[in-house]
């Protein structure tokens, strides 16, 4: 079956979003407010120019939505039966039969642990591409069972509300000792993202905070029962908090300290694609392991544009432009800022020059760099090279402009940041 995520259309949207606030009021104890009724309506509005499937599936959505804002049930005994729904549940939510799963859980889901219930209906919501759904369920489960569920809650808040995230991580930090590790570890992320781009001196005392409660957390991990629920839980934790940490000695300028911490820990794993892309930012144009690190992200598929771009400028500098080429277009097919996307494109023009492409293709490539970066005196220098030996091809060949490996590492330096990682959750 292809998985299609759900509808973005704009009355599917008012619908669901419209059930969202009537959600709202009823947890607010408004259900029946003038307000309530005003929405009520807005819902009528669009009703009829939705689809039996989709009407089924906010009809559905409405009844969960009310079972969560209800005082928690103690779940029905289980049985045989229940599990291999359950199991055709789970099996729905994989095959990306969303509608299906959403109507087992509805059906069964008063023999599961309510907490538990809401985790699986959040987990189908986000595997449909509705997050915002996906988090009203989730901050349930987080509710009733936080030790469990409120890290996952968290990070995912962050992808959807991120000022509502701050809030929370804020109020976490501030008594980091009276919530779990996972959930700490995750705020003091949703923190230093928060203030990415800001100038050190001004964010220097939140960086050092962090760095203390990180560092509690690690010692934290080591003793308490909870951070070891899951398998290999403990060990993703650390590898978290360093990977956390390590960033917060890079933005206070001690670069050494920070590939320490990625190099000596013992839960480093050599295939953690955050690890080695962030190691090798660090080292790149400053140790030859940092080649080596690039190189595996790259090989394992990483998400990140990062090692793309600075394996692109390895293979420019020496002049391998097959690869150059190659690691441009990989970098270009992912979201990468205008800046860096615009000095792709300059390799990828310089590239074509060198392999002998069509004068066109190298030209529109040049030209999209400068598009990109107007103000880069590099890139139009190099466009007006590669112009001048065009137009004179017995004159020699362009002599190229390629920046240093300490500009280029900056770039990744001031704008990585490894991404959150939800503990994996006991289905």
């Amino acid at each position: 079956m292809t998985r299609r995520p759900f509808s973005t259309s704009p009355g599917y949207l008012q619908s669901i979003r419209g059930l969202h606030s009537l959600h709202a009021l009823t947890v607010a104890g408004s259900d029946d407010s003038p307000e309530a009724d005003a929405v009520r309506d807005g819902l009528d509005q669009y009703w009829y120019d939705l689809s039996k499937t989709e009407q089924d599936r906010i009809t559905g959505l409405s009844a969960d939505l009310f079972s969560i804002s209800e005082p928690v049930k103690e779940p029905l005994p289980s049985n045989p039966q229940v599990q291999r729904k359950l199991d055709e549940a789970r099996e729905a939510t994989k095959s990306g039969n969303w509608d299906q799963a959403l109507t087992l859980l509805r059906r069964w889901g008063q023999h599961v642990d309510p907490a538990k219930l809401s985790f699986l209906r959040g987990t189908v919501w986000h595997e449909a591409g509705d997050d915002r759904t996906a988090n009203l369920f989730f901050e349930h489960a987080s509710l009733l069972d936080p030790v469990t569920f409120q890290e996952f809650y968290l990070a995912n808040l962050w992808q959807t509300d991120p000022e509502r995230a701050r809030e929370i991580a804020g109020d976490v930090l501030k008594s980091d000792r009276d919530f779990s590790p996972e959930v700490v570890v995750t705020a003091a992320h949703i923190q230093l993202f928060g203030i990415q781009g800001s100038i050190v001196v001004e964010s220097h005392s939140i960086i050092e905070d962090l760095m203390s409660i990180l560092k509690r957390v690690l010692v934290r991990v080591e003793t308490e029962d909870h951070a070891k629920l899951y398998p290999n839980a403990g060990e993703l934790l650390r590898l978290h908090a360093i990977s956390i940490l390590a960033e917060c000695y890079d933005r206070l300028g001690d670069r050494r300290t920070a590939i320490r911490y990625l190099n000596d820990s013992p839960s480093i794993r050599p295939d953690d694609d955050a690890i080695l892309v962030k190691r090798g930012i660090l080292r790149y144009g400053v140790e030859s392991g940092a080649v080596d690190d690039l190189q595996r992200a790259a090989e394992l598929g990483s998400h990140h544009p990062w090692p793309y771009f600075y394996l692109a400028h390895h293979a420019l500098v020496e002049g391998r432009y097959q690869d150059c080429l190659a690691m441009c277009e990989r970098g270009l097919a992912l979201t990468v800022p205008d800046e860096v996307r615009a000095n792709l494109h300059e390799w990828l023009a310089i590239s074509r020059a060198e392999l002998n492409y069509p004068a066109d293709r190298v030209r529109s490539a040049f030209e999209e760099a400068v598009r990109l970066a107007p103000d880069a005196d590099h890139i139009r220098d190099n466009l007006a090279s590669f112009e001048k030996a065009l137009a004179d091809p017995t004159g020699p060949k362009p002599d190229w402009i390629k920046l240093k490996a300490s500009t280029v590492q900056a770039f990744g330096r001031s704008e990585y940041l490894p991404p959150l990682r939800p503990m994996p959750v006991a289905a």
